[in-house]
């Protein structure tokens, strides 16, 4: 069973997941918290595709292990989902980080 939080942000609630030995961030809550982007934005940007290129490379990860859509609603685990470190670049840099780095994600980390 994967263990979930949900943490407040800027009135919308972010999903954290632990997979496999990994935190996955819902992006298409993040997305919500802001308003002048959308997810399609987030996740085409130039920013987070050479970052997972890279990461790929380096760290034998699989573009699919970093960013992974789930069909159904958010709040039964649907939606675009990324791999922490993807999740700390970019646009939901300030939320991943934050809650990882203050240790807020109770039942979660690594």
């Amino acid at each position: 069973m994967n263990a979930m939080s949900v943490l407040p942000y800027n009135g919308t609630n972010i999903t954290f997941e632990l997979t496999n030995g990994d935190v996955m961030v819902n992006l298409t809550e993040v997305a919500k918290a802001f308003p002048d982007k959308n997810l399609t934005q987030i996740i085409n940007s130039q920013e987070i595709n050479e970052y997972v290129e890279k990461l790929s490379k380096l760290q034998k990860y699989s573009f699919a292990d970093l960013l992974i859509v789930k069909k159904g609603a958010p709040h039964l685990g649907g939606g675009t989902w990324a791999h922490q470190r993807v999740a700390t670049q970019g646009e939901v840099q300030g939320i991943a980080h934050t809650y990882m780095a203050t240790g807020k994600m109770r039942g979660i980390e690594k």
